[in-house]
């Protein structure tokens, strides 16, 4: 994330040529089919690991350069986006295993999610990538919804996502289980509570914030 025009053409052939078409789009391994949603840390295949860590660095790439001049953000997030319609197979060639899925999801997820963080990356986010994100919380996976929920919160709470992400937790209303449902509208309540509460302390500043970068985003329910 420092001084990304020093290193701006290796990056962007490193990105393109082993990151995107060497890591991302290959399946060199095939996945355990004992079709269990989620497994822990230690059972994650190497080859996921770091298909993982790709996405944070295709992320933090893109925090560094801070615009979209080359428009490798858009390639980006059609990227994620195709990542979360293809359920976290890329490929499609059925060789990961469904926990496997679940992980990349979640990656997925979460890398649209802290892209919209940035101004200039948030305003090429599309009405059909937004819900693609927003629908994470509703996942198969409960610790995939779990997480997400929480990386959504803690977002929120600082101030650091744009105000409509506040409805994803509306979609967990559709959470079959209960203590899901109990833990997004605490959250919700927290953050509206945090922002009135800095409209209160912040009159002057408070319109450019929660109206910054403001589009209107249907959710489907």
């Amino acid at each position: 994330m420092l001084a990304p025009d020093q290193f701006a053409s290796p990056m962007k052939s490193v990105v393109a040529n082993f990151i995107v078409k060497d890591l991302l789009m290959n399946d060199r391994s095939t996945g355990d089919k004992n079709g269990k949603l989620w497994s822990p840390d230690e059972e994650v295949s190497p080859e996921v690991l770091a298909k993982v860590q790709a996405i944070k660095l295709l992320v933090r790439w893109l925090l560094g350069m801070k615009n979209n001049l080359s428009k490798s953000a858009n390639s980006t997030l059609r990227l994620l986006s195709a990542m979360l319609v293809s359920e976290g197979d890329l490929t499609e060639h059925k060789r990961i295993s469904k926990s496997d899925m679940s992980r990349l999801r979640l990656a997925a997820g979460g890398a649209i999610m802290k892209l919209a963080q940035e101004p200039c990356y948030h305003e090429i986010i599309t009405p059909e990538q937004f819900q693609l994100c927003a629908l994470v919380i509703n996942d198969e996976c409960y610790q995939v919804r779990q997480i997400f929920a929480q990386k959504l919160h803690k977002a929120l709470v600082k101030l650091q996502l744009p105000l409509e992400y506040m409805a994803i937790f509306a979609l967990c209303a559709k959470d079959p289980v209960k203590e899901r449902r109990a833990h997004a509208r605490q959250c919700l309540l927290k953050n509206i509570s945090i922002r009135r509460e800095y409209i209160k302390q912040n009159p002057v500043s408070s319109e450019h914030i929660f109206n910054k970068n403001l589009k209107v985003y249907p959710v489907q329910h």
